[in-house]
């Protein structure tokens, strides 16, 4: 049973998961190497906070807000892109 989750969500990533990443990673806004790692250090540090806390969060949105916060000017967001991921 464990090891039919591990399969389905490996399966899931493999297919899924580079429609994802360019989502974050080109749609929202462009990001440079530094920016980027700035962002998911960023989002790391809130979800390891709000897991302590005890505090129920959503991965995506939180790194959503992280790669917006990195950006060096908000005009550069793609503002409806990162709308219809917080209405998702």
């Amino acid at each position: 049973m464990i090891g039919g989750c591990y399969l389905s969500m490996g399966i899931g990533t493999l297919f899924g998961g580079r429609r994802i990443v360019r989502t974050m990673g080109q749609k929202i806004t462009k990001l440079k190497p530094v920016g980027g790692f700035c962002a998911e250090s960023g989002g790391a540090i809130t979800l390891f906070t709000a897991s302590w806390l005890g505090i129920p969060v959503s991965t995506t949105h939180t790194i959503t807000g992280a790669i917006v916060g990195a950006t060096q000017k908000l005009s550069a967001v793609r503002w409806g892109v990162a709308g219809n991921i917080v209405w998702a």
